[in-house]
């Protein structure tokens, strides 16, 4: 009807009646199709109608009126007109965009179909979807997540005191939509159009890190992690005594151990490198190991998951109970690795052994052609260590532990 194209202004807008029942639509008497629908409760929403390339008619609401101001939904709907121009049926997008999956189905189609298939550590992005990701985002849409929603995640992660897991969830994040993507199947099903974390930066710098615990912060952490009532307290005691990496003491296998030989065998797909490693356990480790035998709760894994199937996961409360008992200021589990590299470096241990103790990968050419396993070097080094540990532990005088450059262990 003629008597509804009005020319738009605010004032016209406020002065608008809802209908007795029904809606009422009016038109904008300068841009064709930019209009209004006035509901009989009293909403106010900006739509635009056009047709399509095969003529048919559309509806698309822009949003609600004053959310939605009269310039912003102009705005909206000027480049609507240009999409349409070149073929475009924004309508229609909009519905398939609404049914796309939820970002709860994308994460178990990942974890799924790409995680567990092709990464050793799928369960820390599991964990990471069931700790941070999920509670954000699991019920919405996977492609309205934001560039703002994925900064805000990460920088609440931050803010709660874990800066580390903040780059991790953000890399499991971003490898989740970059899988997503390179998959044309899941892409269409998903509606994915973009990578959200594109742009986004880690908020930490994790290469700069060179905390190395003194004799009496070892003898500190190892005395909370003996009064722990949990079993998986007894692997920071032996992260001091084979300074192997958190993730690898943590899954442990009985099959892998050899209490006869003093003998502890890291299969390549356990390691964090994909490298077999073979760690000497001093009389002490073979003490600790059997202690827990005693105990033992699975036929397979040493620290088994006190529900579920599996080596346990996360022991990040774990960490902070023995932090805040020790005393140790600013603690966290990867420092012992460090902290027994620098002992055995302050007692004269070439850096080549202390790299074998450590499974580390060498870099130069040398390597391609040196195949000896260093299983003496190792084992007199642990040895050695193992006795300064005493010390430490006893509280007698223990030689000083020299602090390294960023980057000598990892």
């Amino acid at each position: 009807m003629a008597s509804n194209r009005i020319n738009f202004t605010v004032r016209k807008i406020e002065s608008l009646k809802p209908p007795a029942g029904g809606q009422a639509d009016y038109w904008d008497a300068g841009f064709a199709g930019f209009g209004m629908r006035l509901s009989w409760g009293g909403a106010k929403s900006w739509v635009y109608m056009y047709r399509n390339s095969n003529g048919v008619k559309r509806r698309y609401t822009i949003g609600r009126y004053p959310a939605w101001s009269l310039s912003k939904a102009r705005d909206v709907a000027l480049k609507l007109a240009g999409e349409i121009a070149d073929g475009g049926d924004p309508a229609k997008d909009k519905r398939v965009r609404r049914s796309a999956g939820t970002f709860k189905e994308l994460g178990e189609r990942y974890i799924e179909e790409h995680a567990k298939p092709n990464k050793k550590s799928w369960r820390k992005d599991q964990l990471a979807l069931n700790r941070d990701l999920l509670p954000e985002f699991g019920l919405g849409r996977a492609n309205a997540i934001t560039q703002e929603d994925v900064e805000a995640l990460i920088e609440g992660i931050r803010d709660r005191g874990a800066p580390i897991q903040s780059n991790r969830t953000l890399e499991i994040l971003r490898g989740m939509f970059n899988w997503a993507l390179s998959k044309a199947k899941v892409r269409r099903e998903f509606q994915l159009f973009s990578n959200p974390c594109l742009g986004v930066r880690k908020l930490s710098d994790e290469n700069e890190r060179d905390r190395v615990l003194s004799n009496s912060e070892i003898k500190q952490v190892w005395e909370a992690a003996g009064a722990d009532a949990s079993r998986t307290a007894a692997a920071f005691k032996l992260l001091l005594m084979t300074a192997q990496r958190i993730g690898e003491v943590r899954s442990m296998r009985w099959g892998d151990i050899d209490t006869d030989i003093g003998w502890w065998t890291i299969p390549s797909e356990l390691s964090k490198n994909g490298l077999a490693h073979r760690v000497p356990l001093t009389t002490e480790a073979i003490k600790l190991i059997e202690g827990l035998a005693d105990k033992k709760t699975d036929d397979e894994w040493i620290f088994p998951q006190s529900k579920g199937e599996g080596h346990v996961v996360n022991i990040q409360k774990l960490a902070a109970r023995i932090r805040k008992a020790s005393k140790v200021k600013d603690f966290r589990p990867h420092d012992i690795r460090r902290s027994v590299a620098s002992g055995l470096a302050s007692m004269g241990f070439p850096r080549l052994t202390v790299s074998k103790v450590l499974n580390h990968i060498e870099t130069d050419v040398t390597r391609v052609y040196d195949r000896y396993g260093y299983d003496n070097e190792k084992r007199q080094a642990l040895e050695v260590w193992g006795q300064q540990l005493d010390k430490i532990l006893s509280g007698g005088r223990a030689g000083n532990v020299v602090q390294l450059k960023p980057g000598d262990v990892a």
